[in-house]
């Protein structure tokens, strides 16, 4: 809570209807990090809000404090991101049959929403980690361009694991510091965030990496040295099912309970 008064920009990761005419809405914000705020009379037929509260809206906010929450008095739309202009173009291209479009729809639909969720639910309130604004800004803004949704959607979430602490660089071993050798026995530690080598494996509780862990290492390692957007010429269609569960095993770790979206995305991934 803030003491007067706060202007921030941000981009909305969730809404929730309070009552008949109230919205308490999720910020990612630019300085701030994650801000729970109120926005009265939202929800009115004639309110000056309306249209502007959407989930993935880019806005320029003026907030103050509040009894519980801090209270939205002015906004701005920024922009949708593009992605919301661009997820109904796609959509009206795929009802009329159009190949590139139809392709598209679903697979950004899911990794936007998974993506704004597992965001929401690992920071805090009042949580600002540098560097989380803008990698979301720059996931929305490549998904508004039709990219390969599912290496955008994972190199997302493993630099997101780094910037929130939770995931070391798998080029060294995460106990002593010293390169990984591939050809050497490596173990997964640390709920699968993190690599050991032989040496330090015996005092590492995990799993043996195999022939087709080797290939989630070397993916992994190529989505923390590299941008989201050459994150999205990956081609993973080989490596779904590894990396599907990977990220399970992962999420299943670091939350108390299952991310909503999950399900969805999961099969969206692999029906394309």
């Amino acid at each position: 809570m803030f003491k007067k008064h706060l202007r921030t920009e941000g981009i909305i990761l969730r809404k929730l209807s309070l009552n008949e005419g109230d919205i308490i809405v999720t910020l990612l914000t630019k300085e701030h990090g994650k801000i729970d705020c109120i926005a009265k009379s939202a929800r009115r037929i004639k309110s000056r809000f309306l249209g502007r509260l959407e989930l993935f809206n880019r806005i320029d906010a003026t907030l103050f404090s509040g009894r519980n929450l801090d209270v939205i008095n002015e906004i701005e739309t920024v922009g949708s991101q593009n992605f919301a202009a661009a997820t109904v173009g796609t959509r009206h291209g795929a009802s009329t049959g159009t190949p590139d479009n139809a392709t598209h729809f679903l697979p950004n639909c899911a990794a936007a929403f998974f993506i704004t969720e597992i965001t929401h639910r690992l920071l805090q309130p009042g949580q600002h980690i540098a560097g989380a604004y803008p990698l979301f800004l720059e996931a929305l803004s490549l998904l508004g361009r039709r990219p390969n949704a599912e290496g955008l959607m994972t190199g997302y979430l493993i630099q997101l694991f780094g910037l929130l602490g939770h995931m070391p660089s798998w080029r060294i071993c995460a106990v002593c510091g010293e390169s990984l050798d591939l050809q050497t026995p490596l173990t997964l530690a640390h709920e699968g965030l993190a690599v050991c080598c032989a040496k330090c494996s015996k005092n590492s509780a995990g799993f043996a990496l195999g022939k087709t862990d080797e290939v989630l290492l070397k993916i992994v390692h190529f989505l923390q040295t590299h941008t989201l957007k050459e994150a999205c010429q990956l081609n993973l269609s080989k490596e779904k099912e590894t990396l599907w569960q990977w990220i399970q095993n992962v999420l299943r770790a670091l939350l108390p309970y299952a991310i909503k979206s999950g399900s969805f995305a999961e099969e969206v991934m692999k029906s394309y």
